[in-house]
């Protein structure tokens, strides 16, 4: 018989056992709890200060390109550190970008509720919740931002939203927003670019980074238009200029980052997609070299220049300045590279005493020329091209950085590049003169220039072996400087041929410009149909009414607008078509995002292989303020990418644009006024007859001018 105190000590004991081991457990779970959470829940990597996109604690800039399925290492070797999906990620693809060390902006894997997000998601930059969006999807866009971030373990990863309007109310949930439009093969003018995004960052209140869109290739409505209308699939690539255009005027915009638009792969075996890939390859890594600038910079006042056609931009650092210095033609959108001087002089009214100043090349820093007059100073650049860029500073830290940068970025192998841009540019100036001589057309001056041209190719590759490192730059400048110039001259004379230049498609791209010649020869033998939209003249408010005219506003801006039908609008008849907007109080926009007043016109049937023709009248006295896009005439075929623009006219500017279509259609005309101001329409007409290349088919001549530009071994310039 055991003893109760043995049996109450042996209790106390176990119990005391059980105390121990259920604290043990306790303590044991409640780290493993922590731990756990630790693991799982941890700040991101990414966050934004301000207008600064920051990894690691330190300042980003994001060269993205829109991923069609190309080889991961060979998007990093072009120079691109983030791809952007437009589908959801697979856990392949994230594996893979975080192999070839590349950042992934992605929409969030959530689809009727909730989708686990944990470590595998370590290579997204920022989730993308809206694609294309405008101030009516707030709710939706909000709603998806909640929810990704209820469940995402990194706390505080960026949120990205791709908005067309609506910025400032994104920019309150959003941490970085995508803006963009097309500029290349447009109306509206590439050199506005920086002035349009510079407006966008406004209408957020800079509360946000800002990445800018990049054209890559010109717009699929042009690509098609062209098509119909000359019968030919003509190779259409963007020109190194103009994509280097785009990247510095976005640059001058504010820009923390691009997103490079891509609708085709890079290595989709056509035609272009080398040249595609050769341009973008050089434009990153001059995007390299100028890191900083577009990092943490603040964008400054313009340089008021002394020469016509030059433009100075300014991005500030703590340590530098860079200047962006562009000789400006105006047709940027249609063809770019075109230079006026070879020898520019800037002056700079804002340069330091102590400042020097550097030219940037792709090896790195040169001292320019440069003189002190009073208290400006004038930097003299030789041998200049339609971009130019300029650092001063007196930090050596600067110098070293560019110096380094380029080091990195391989100067042999973008010597390389150079010499293959040489000889890619010289055989499509070979194929564009092929195509003029086809199409019985040959300027004066053109062969010429294509000579000296060949002549520069063979300069730049043969400097390769030169000692000075900077040989193979200086030629290919020279050389990009004669191929704008030519360029640029078979534009001019294109457009001075048409009553209005941007109406027809053909005039867009110089590889187009032989089909403009055959097109003109064509469209003289055409017998249009009797004018087929009803109520164009606006002369009777009901006919319109019954025709299918609408009249519509955009509601809750404080903008008064005014649609009516007046005497002083008319060209013809007794009363022409009054559109206006003005502010109304002192809540009104200073910046007006998209129309507050727009009038859509009734259908047109428009039987299929047809050729259309629509002509019209438009006034405007005053220029259109707080917008840059001023009225805008817009047709269903074209489409917005194909919009005609007009910002102020001198008396009455008639207009004619040309269209086709392969396919029935149902054609409307969109009137919009995208600002403050007046603006005057009259006489609008359509009409349309057979192409005269029956469907999508090509006419035996208008293959033959193209077929030395689809060749791949193009003809050499004849003697």
């Amino acid at each position: 018989m055991r003893s109760p105190n043995f049996s109450t000590e042996h209790r106390s004991r176990r119990r005391a056992r059980w105390l121990r081991f259920a604290v043990a457990v306790w303590i044991c779970c409640g780290w493993t709890a922590v731990s756990a959470q630790d693991d799982s829940v941890r700040p991101s990597r990414v966050q934004t200060d301000g207008t600064v996109l920051m990894v690691d604690g330190l300042p980003f800039a994001v060269r993205a390109i829109e991923y069609n399925g190309e080889p991961m290492g060979m998007l990093r070797d072009l120079g691109f550190n983030t791809l952007w999906l437009n589908d959801v990620p697979s856990l392949d693809q994230l594996r893979l970008a975080k192999e070839h060390d590349l950042w992934v902006i992605a929409p969030p894997p959530t689809d009727n509720g909730p989708v686990p997000v944990d470590w595998q998601h370590e290579a997204v930059l920022a989730w993308l919740v809206g694609q294309d969006v405008n101030w009516m999807d707030q709710g939706t866009v909000r709603q998806r931002v909640d929810q990704i971030r209820r469940v995402d373990p990194q706390q505080g990863r960026p949120v990205l939203v791709r908005a067309r309007n609506g910025l400032a109310d994104y920019a309150r949930f959003a941490e970085i927003l995508c803006v963009g439009r097309p500029v290349v093969g447009t109306t509206f003018p590439l050199i506005e670019y920086g002035n349009w995004l510079r407006g966008q960052h406004e209408i957020t209140q800079s509360y946000v980074p800002i990445l800018a869109e990049i054209q890559t290739e010109l717009p699929l409505t042009v690509a098609e238009q062209s098509s119909f209308l000359s019968g030919v699939n003509a190779p259409l690539a963007l020109q190194y200029a103009q994509l280097r255009g785009q990247v510095f005027q976005a640059m001058t915009g504010g820009a923390r980052g691009f997103l490079f638009r891509s609708r085709t792969r890079l290595d989709d075996g056509s035609d272009v997609s080398p040249q595609r890939r050769l341009n973008i390859s050089l434009v990153n890594r001059q995007l390299l070299q100028v890191d900083p600038w577009i990092k943490a910079s603040v964008v400054g006042a313009p340089l008021e220049q002394a020469e016509s056609g030059v433009k100075v931009s300014i991005l500030k650092t703590s340590l530098s300045r860079l200047l962006l210095v562009q000789q400006v033609s105006g047709r940027e959108s249609y063809t770019a590279g075109a230079a006026e001087r070879s020898v520019l002089t800037v002056r700079d009214s804002a340069a330091g005493t102590s400042e020097q100043p550097y030219r940037m090349t792709p090896n790195g820093l040169v001292p320019a020329a440069h003189q002190r007059l009073g208290g400006q100073m004038a930097i003299e650049i030789a041998n200049a091209s339609d971009w130019e860029l300029l650092v001063l500073t007196q930090d050596p830290a600067v110098v070293r950085y560019v110096e380094q940068t380029s080091r990195a970025a391989h100067a042999w192998t973008t010597q390389q590049l150079l010499i293959e841009q040489a000889q890619a540019t010289a055989e499509w100036s070979n194929r564009i003169f092929s195509a003029m001589l086809q199409a019985g057309r040959e300027p004066a001056g053109l062969r010429e220039q294509v000579l000296r041209i060949n002549d520069l190719a063979n300069l730049t590759q043969a400097e390769s072996t030169s000692s000075d490192p900077s040989a193979v730059w200086a030629s290919s400048v020279q050389l990009q400087r004669d191929v704008g110039a030519m360029h640029d001259a078979l534009i001019r004379e294109a457009h001075a041929m048409l009553p209005w230049p941007a109406g027809s498609p053909v005039v867009l791209h110089p590889i187009l410009v032989p089909l403009h010649w055959q097109s003109l020869e064509r469209l003289g033998r055409v017998s249009w149909l009797p004018n087929a939209l009803p109520g164009g003249d606006f002369e009777d408010l009901g006919h319109l009414t019954n025709s299918g005219w609408q009249h519509q506003n955009a509601v809750g801006l404080s903008i008064r607008t005014l649609v009516q039908l007046h005497q002083d609008a008319m060209v013809d008849g007794r009363r022409g078509l009054l559109i206006a907007a003005q502010p109304d109080g002192g809540l009104a926009p200073k910046l007006v995002e998209s129309a507050p007043v727009w009038i859509d016109s009734g259908s047109v049937d428009i039987p299929a292989n047809q050729l259309v023709r629509i002509n019209g009248h438009v006034r405007i006295d005053t220029p259109i303020t707080a917008s840059t896009e001023g009225l805008i005439i817009q047709e269903s075929l074209g489409g917005a990418e194909m919009a005609q623009r007009f910002t102020a006219t001198t008396g009455w500017q008639t207009f004619t644009i040309y269209r086709a279509t392969n396919e029935p259609h149902k054609l409307r005309l969109n009137i919009s006024l995208t600002g403050y101001g007046t603006a005057y329409v009259d006489e609008l007409t359509v009409q349309f007859a057979p192409l005269p290349t029956p469907g999508n088919a090509a006419a035996p001549l208008a293959n033959d001018v193209l077929q030395s530009a689809q060749q791949s071994d193009a003809s050499r310039v004849p003697n």
